[in-house]
């Protein structure tokens, strides 16, 4: 495993190591709240988690978003998969301090 040889190279290893794995169940889609399963593989104090995200055939094989913490389910705006070749733009339109007067400076 690499995170062997890193440790018997360096002498030292992270705080927190997160190892993750995917798979794809023979179902079409599984429930948000049924994705993750979270183990500390024994022991909870040194800082090692492993994730397993359970995904149904059907459903989007996105980490990031089944990682992120939700209270609720996304919004399914289609049931077409998204292209891994365009990275998602997200709005960061900043506004002037000065347009909130009705002026630009």
């Amino acid at each position: 495993m690499a995170l062997r040889a890193n440790v018997a190279h360096n002498h030292v290893r992270h705080e927190r190591i997160v190892i993750i794995t995917g798979r794809t169940a023979n179902v079409p889609h599984i429930p948000w709240d049924q994705r993750l399963t979270i183990d500390d593989l024994g022991d909870p104090n040194d800082g090692i988690i492993h994730i397993t995200a359970v995904f149904g055939f059907q459903d989007p094989t996105d980490f990031p978003e089944v990682l992120r913490p939700r209270r609720r389910p996304p919004p399914r705006t289609n049931d077409r998969p998204r292209s891994r070749l365009l990275p998602r733009l997200e709005d960061h339109t900043a506004v002037h301090p000065s347009a909130r007067y009705g002026h630009l400076a």
